[in-house]
């Protein structure tokens, strides 16, 4: 038997055995506990939880989980009602990501533990919701609901309790007034579209796509999803206001959209939430009105053009404090005011109850109603219900752009009897969430994209005394806010990564204090919506690389100055994780569309700006990460080939980035610097995180070889040459110049003595050798980002971002001569990605990966290091001849 042969019956042998091993654990102790408790912001006091909805979306290795019928994954939740759902799958059917849906109970500010393990896929029960004649019904338990999408008025018929709480057709539903005060209807909509999008035993989801319509003339389009869960008589309503259709690419202004419902009890008393507490107000004395406008709840909009075109005018007068007309909140009846507050003052958490003498009645919620101004409730004498999502009483109207959807989260609480409305409203604005161990998501990751390696805060202050460093950056971390406005152009650390991605992250690895871990989740989940609503180009009913469509007057005060992702900070690769931990499918959609997007705009990514570059390439891999659609690759190996072509032009550097084969750098383009050429190093490590995440879900073959030979020559070059110690305010210090002299070195610019963000240099290859080299590297750079607060205030410090949470993950937990391997590729369908082999546990994928892939990536480094250890450690360089 011939050398080679031998080596393959070894390494199947081995691959059999581990696979044997893998396979029993899988069946007989997958067990992960989730912590479950309230996620609420800085400040607000817990709520007491029973039998309420949460979702948690968990990793698995290859191979683990199977799916059941009706894309259920085979999972189970011990002692709670439950059902699962499956969000990705891998090459061989098993699951990847899977979505949890459970019923938990915990106490107010604490939390709870359940354990997820091996089952059927969902609790026992019917589904809750069932079609019939045109019609989609919802039966919870106490609370029966039917929907009709002809005249379709969100709910036909509420039944609570054996009581009718909204007769069949009483509702007009909702009503859209365009700028001249015209009515538009949802009901008036013939093409109406209704349909179960999730059904299950604790969870239904109805949504309903259709268009506001007067005498046949339609006006915007909507999304109305709502959320039904067992036993409670409580609706989530999810409406999203679209104006990304073909048919009428303008921007449109409009005076108000509201959702309005009937009740059949007539009610006596209206139960308002104030600033000051519940007040409590006699219908017989008129209409009631509460009003939101500008407050002080934590909103963000960090560009002027907001301020100028915003939903509330501003009041010039204060423009130095950015004051605005409208301030405060004020609460109405009959047109009197009864309660007001300043711009300090308002309700955390706002609801509207009305109600009649038996306790019969409705009461509703608007989820950060004070940040999300103005918005407004209505108890109008009649029995009716109005939630104004786009109020008139801006009196300004509301600029709606083209390419873009907006959505609001309402509350519906029907009750026969005495209810709990504030505590209904705090739980809907402060739900319950999960989440599964560290090292659980550590060992279900290859790490770095969708989810990379990360640490616990308490582990991360362990770093800091290994590494020997002042733990300083821990303490402060930017606090939630509800975004209103984006500016995509900012620079420095406003604008470096994808903070929703960071903040989630954040929430998995808080141990230290769950309110703040929850405060972490909020702004993920903030950040995901407005990136799917705003930051997305999008584009309903065609597809953006086949047509682009613009409106061809552009009203200033729609078209947000950089509110959409430039091509320079496309930060919206933290949207997949969020669908992954949640099942969002709203933000599913907005990646999709990204996608078309995308596709058009990476035809010939830009080699002039190597962050256009770098970031096109990272957003190919992504998106074919995400979607399975191989023309995402092959658009990214044309790119990549553009790149291998290019030469450097000693007379014009800047007109295209080019490679240095034998200094192992990427230089020139815009970066380039006059005179001659300097390396800007930022802009490298974004080229670099691009190129890798092309390597790492590429197609096996000859530019995925040039991939990880260009990817190990950076890495060599950055080990070698770029990095400068010295102090900085009075304290030790390492760094990255802001820009790098790639002739003399000590010509460089050391304008900030920052870290930086390049960090996976020092991953890639650790990863395949385990040299030490590598890790003490690692150690150097994390001493400097432990201590140095840069960035910390106001938004994320370097410790936050997944290259310094990835080498702090192998500092702490250094990797053995066996786990050290090049990452190889794998047996998979033409259009199936190359990919990682799992490292922990996927033992066969770990087999085939060291017999692929050893001797050409051990080969490539011991190559790199003979080529560096050519060169002068330190000193003077030139552009190599074979690049001009």
């Amino acid at each position: 038997m011939s050398g080679v042969r031998q080596l393959i019956c070894a390494l199947v042998a081995v691959a059999a055995v581990l696979l044997s091993t893998l396979t029993g654990w899988c069946a007989e102790e997958l067990s992960v506990p989730l912590e479950i408790f309230q996620a609420r912001r800085n400040g607000v006091k817990g709520t007491a939880f029973t039998d309420e909805y949460v979702r948690v979306g968990l990793p698995f290795p290859r191979g683990l989980v199977r799916e059941a019928a009706g894309g259920r994954a085979l999972l189970g939740v011990s002692g709670a009602p439950y059902q699962t759902r499956v969000l990705k799958r891998w090459p061989d059917g098993s699951v990847q990501w899977a979505l949890v849906e459970l019923l938990a109970s915990v106490p107010a500010g604490k939390g709870t533990t359940v354990r997820v393990n091996a089952g059927p896929g969902k609790s026992d029960g019917a589904d809750l919701a069932t079609e019939r004649d045109g019609a989609v019904l919802v039966n919870t338990g106490p609370l029966h609901v039917e929907m009709r999408a002809k005249g379709f008025s969100i709910f036909e018929r509420v039944v609570v309790d054996g009581r009718e709480i909204v007769a069949r057709g009483a509702s007009r539903g909702i009503v859209l007034l365009d700028d001249n005060g015209k009515e538009f209807t949802a009901a008036s909509d013939r093409g109406t579209q209704l349909r179960i999008e999730e059904n299950g035993p604790i969870r239904s989801v109805v949504r309903i796509d259709g268009s506001h319509v007067n005498d046949g003339k339609r006006l915007l389009d909507y999304t109305l999803r709502l959320f039904f869960t067992q036993g409670k008589r409580q609706v989530m309503a999810q409406y999203t206001l679209r104006n990304a259709s073909k048919d009428d690419v303008r921007d449109i202004r409009i005076r108000e959209m509201r959702l309005e419902l009937s009740l059949m009890a007539s009610p006596h008393t209206a139960q308002v939430a104030t600033h000051g507490g519940q007040r409590h107000l006699d219908m017989k004395n008129g209409a009631v009105t509460l009003y939101q406008a500008v407050s002080d709840f934590p909103w963000l909009s960090d560009g002027d053009s907001f301020y100028h075109n915003g939903p509330v005018a501003p009041d010039y007068a204060r423009e130095k404090d950015k004051g605005y007309s409208q301030e405060g909140y004020w609460l109405k009846q009959g047109g009197l005011t009864v309660m007001s507050g300043n711009r300090h003052e308002f309700p955390d958490v706002s609801y509207l109850d009305l109600h009649d003498a038996d306790g019969v009645g409705l009461s509703t919620s608007i989820r950060y109603m004070a940040g999300n101004w103005p918005k407004a409730m209505r108890g109008v004498v009649g029995e009716r219900l109005s939630v104004a999502l786009w109020p008139e009483e801006n009196g300004a109207g509301y600029w709606v752009r083209y390419g873009s959807h907006n959505s609001a989260e309402v509350l519906f609480s029907f009750h026969k009897g005495e209810d709990d409305t504030g505590a209904h409203a705090n739980r809907f604005q402060y739900p319950l969430v999960a989440r599964g161990p560290i090292e659980w998501y550590n060992r279900a990751t290859d790490g770095f994209y969708p989810l990379y390696h990360f640490v616990s805060f308490s582990d991360e202050a362990k770093l800091a005394r290994k590494v020997g460093a002042d733990y300083v950056v821990g303490f402060r971390k930017p606090a939630f806010k509800v975004w209103r406005y984006h500016y995509w152009a900012h620079g420095a650390f406003l604008n470096q990564h994808d903070f929703g991605r960071i903040a989630l992250v954040n929430f998995l690895r808080e141990d230290r204090d769950l309110a703040k871990a929850g405060e972490y989740y909020l702004q993920g989940e903030n950040i995901a919506g407005y990136n799917a609503d705003w930051s997305v180009w999008r584009t309903d009913g065609y597809d953006y690389a086949r047509q682009q469509l613009q409106p061809r007057e552009k009203i200033e005060k729609a078209q947000l100055a950089k509110v959409q992702f430039d091509f320079e900070h496309s930060h919206w690769y933290g949207m997949a994780l969020w669908y992954y931990m949640t099942g969002d499918e709203r933000v599913r959609e907005a990646i999709l569309d990204f996608g078309e997007y995308q596709r058009k705009k990476a035809e010939n990514l830009s080699l002039i700006y190597m962050r256009i570059f770098g970031m096109g390439m990272f957003n190919l891999a992504a998106l074919y990460e995400f979607t399975g659609d191989g023309s995402y690759l092959t658009l990214a190996d044309r790119n990549f080939e553009r790149l291998l072509a290019a030469k450097y032009n000693p007379q014009e550097p800047w007109r295209t980035i080019f490679i240095d084969w034998q200094r192992g750098y990427v230089a020139g383009g815009s970066g380039s610097g006059w005179p001659g050429v300097k390396a800007d190093l930022m802009m490298g490590s974004i080229l670099y995180d691009g190129i890798l995440n092309y390597y790492l879900h590429g197609r096996e073959g000859r530019l995925r070889n040039e991939a990880r030979r260009l990817l190990l020559a950076m890495s060599e070059f950055m080990l070698r040459e770029p990095y400068f110690e010295g102090t900085k305010r009075g304290r030790w210090a390492y760094w990255i110049p802001y820009v790098y002299d790639l002739e003399d070195r000590n010509k460089s610019d050391h304008s900030y003595r920052l870290i930086g963000q390049a960090t996976f240099w020092t991953v890639l290859p650790y990863e395949e050798t385990g040299e030490e080299r590598w890790l003490a590297q690692m150690r150097t750079m994390l001493r400097m980002a432990l201590w140095d607060e840069a960035g910390v205030w106001g938004s994320y410090g370097f410790m936050d971002h997944p290259g310094f949470q990835t080498m702090g993950y192998y500092v702490l937990n250094p990797l053995s001569k066996e786990q050290a391997r090049p990452h190889a590729a794998v047996s998979a369908p033409a259009d199936e990605p190359a990919g990682r082999a799992s490292r922990k546990l996927s033992a066969s994928l770990l087999a085939l990966g060291c017999a692929a892939a050893g001797g050409i990536v051990f080969g490539l480094v011991r190559s790199n290091r003979r080529r560096s250890a050519a060169l002068p450690n330190r000193g003077t360089y030139a552009v190599s001849k074979e690049n001009r």
